[in-house]
C-alpha cells in the first residue's frame, strides 16, 4: 500500500503511525550516520522536490535513506509508541513497538522499553546488545539497530536483528551489497550460523512514530 503522499513538511502517515525514517538495503550508505546525520532532512521542501516517491512507501525504489526533521525535533512528551518494522517487497516481516514517552531518538530502542514484537522470545530476556549504535569494531565489522543474546564468536551468534552497515567477520553476514538489514525469520531468535535457513534479508527498514490521539502533525506547532 502507498503511504500517504504531502509536500514540504507535512508529514507521511498510515495507519495512525508517522515515518520518521525509511533505510533501503544495498544503498553503500551506512544507516547509522544518516540516522544520527542532525540538521539532514528529506521533508526539508527543497530536497523533497528530488526525492523519488519511493522514498516514501514501504516498496518502490529509492536512493537514499529518507530521514524526517522529526528524528531531531523527537516529540517525547506527545510520543506514545515508536515503532521499527522490516519489509520485504512492501511486506511487514518483522516488528518492534517500544515505549516513546520521554524517550529520545537514541535511547527509544532498548530492552526497556519494548511494549511488542513479531519475536515470541525476546521480552524478557537477558539481552547484552540492545541498541541502535550496536557494535562497531574498525576493520572488522559494524552491526546497527543491533539485538543479540549471545556474541562470542560466529558460531555462537544468536540474535533477532542485525544490520550491517560495514564489514564482516562470520559466515552468516556475508553480503556484496551494504547496508544488509538482517533479521530473524522464525518466531524466535535464532543462531545465525547454523540456521541459515531462517535468516531474512530485508528490503527496507522503516521507523515510525504513534503520537498522542490528540496531537495534529499537519498543525505549525506541536502542544
Amino acid at each position: 500500500m502507498e503511504l500517504q503522499k504531502r509536500i514540504c513538511r507535512a508529514p507521511i502517515q498510515k495507519d495512525g503511525w508517522t515515518l520518521c525514517f525509511r533505510a533501503t538495503a544495498g544503498l553503500g550508505s551506512p544507516v547509522y550516520d544518516t540516522w544520527t546525520h542532525v540538521g539532514y532532512h528529506d521533508d526539508y521542501k527543497y530536497t523533497r522536490t528530488s526525492m523519488p516517491c519511493g522514498c516514501t512507501a514501504t516498496s518502490g525504489s529509492c536512493d537514499r535513506h529518507y530521514r524526517s526533521f522529526l528524528v531531531d525535533v523527537w516529540p517525547s512528551r506527545n510520543l506514545e509508541k515508536v515503532k521499527v518494522a522490516l519489509y520485504e517487497n512492501g511486506v511487514e516481516k518483522a516488528f518492534m513497538e517500544f515505549r516513546g514517552l520521554d524517550s529520545n531518538y537514541l535511547n527509544w530502542f532498548s530492552a526497556d522499553r519494548l511494549l511488542n514484537s513479531s519475536w515470541t522470545d525476546i521480552s524478557g530476556s537477558a539481552l547484552p546488545y540492545f541498541s541502535i549504535f550496536g557494535i562497531d569494531e574498525p576493520g572488522r565489522v559494524t552491526r546497527r539497530f543491533y539485538v543479540s543474546k549471545g556474541h562470542y564468536g560466529c558460531p555462537s551468534d544468536f540474535g533477532w536483528i542485525s544490520i550491517k552497515d560495514k564489514g564482516h567477520v562470520c559466515t552468516w553476514e556475508t553480503a556484496s551489497h551494504l547496508p544488509t538489514f538482517f533479521y530473524s525469520k522464525a518466531q524466535t531468535g535464532i543462531t545465525w550460523e547454523t540456521q541459515g535457513s531462517l535468516v531474512g534479508r530485508a528490503d527496507v527498514l522503516a521507523v515510525w512514530l504513534k503520537l498522542r490521539s490528540d496531537v495534529d502533525m499537519n498543525k505549525p506547532c506541536l502542544p
